[in-house]
């Protein structure tokens, strides 16, 4: 088998222009001009598109990406991490992955169309997995205003914890998890087996917010109030999935429960702020 060279990335300052394709896209668009030397017939090709702003200095925002490849021993792999945004506000729960995908805000909605390239780029020949991830939660390094970080501050803060819809109800799973089942989902590509349908990681155990505010409070040994506010009208309200699908293509059962997971986090940010304060002490 004939050895492959290397490439590079490279743009230029004076792109081409031509007409927009099919796309939904009505103006021109730039086209990055291949690298040289020319990538062989063997190798794969990546061809970003974007389209041309319509004024100058406007941002371009949305990208095309096309893929080829031909006569490749083990063609290419690709993970999308995708979200159970995709999904809107599912028509049954639990939901299971060929529900319809009805989003409901913007990035839900940039999740479907990412899903929509990398579908078109699976038939084109690139090999991908689309994994769709619950609530993900776990790790301290995670924005603060994210439910169930959120939480897990205030308890250590002992501060007043507020609830934006303590009726809604998710999925959350741990990082472990979430770093498990797509550990593989990556072994399954990797030996080459074929890339299954999209397929979702959660743990098909609902929460609710009242019932997540009330671990918090339990597991912190702490007493801070629970303020119930209205529901935000922009969230999906209710969601968890169904296991059965990921269970038979990955082998891959979560195994972090909400209340041991919450337990964990508040331990690791009570750890962090007395690193935090000893630190500050220090100089």
């Amino acid at each position: 088998m004939p050895r492959r060279r290397s490439t590079t990335t490279r743009t230029s300052s004076t792109p081409t222009t031509t007409p927009a394709s099919g796309h939904g896209v009505g103006e021109a668009t730039r086209v990055l001009p291949p690298t040289r030397p020319r990538a062989r017939s063997s190798d794969p090709v990546l061809t970003f598109v974007a389209p041309a702003p319509r004024r100058a200095g406007a941002t371009a925002s949305r990208w095309r990406m096309s893929y080829r490849t031909m006569d490749y021993a083990r063609p290419p792999w690709l993970v999308f991490a995708s979200s159970r945004e995709v999904y809107g506000h599912p028509e049954s729960l639990p939901a299971i992955e060929e529900a319809p995908l009805l989003p409901v805000d913007v990035y839900g909605r940039s999740k479907v169309e990412g899903e929509r390239i990398v579908e078109v780029a699976r038939r084109n020949g690139l090999r991908v997995a689309i994994v769709r991830l619950s609530n993900i939660y776990g790790s301290t390094c995670d924005y603060m205003d994210r439910v169930v970080p959120a939480f897990a501050h205030a308890a250590v803060l002992e501060t007043a914890l507020r609830v934006d819809g303590h009726e809604y109800t998710f999925d959350f799973t741990h990082i472990d998890d979430n770093a498990a089942g797509i550990v593989a989902l990556i072994d399954l590509l990797a030996v080459g087996e074929p890339a299954p349908p999209p397929i979702h990681l959660p743990t098909a155990h609902p929460t609710s917010l009242r019932q997540l505010a009330e671990f918090a409070v339990g597991l912190a040994d702490t007493r801070f109030a629970i303020e119930e506010a209205r529901p935000r009208s922009f969230d999906v309200s209710h969601f968890y999935g169904n296991l059965a699908h990921t269970r038979e293509v990955l082998d891959w059962t979560p195994r972090t429960a909400i209340d041991e997971g919450l337990g964990r986090l508040i331990e690791d940010s009570r750890t962090e702020l007395r690193v935090q304060h000893h630190t500050e002490a220090a100089l």
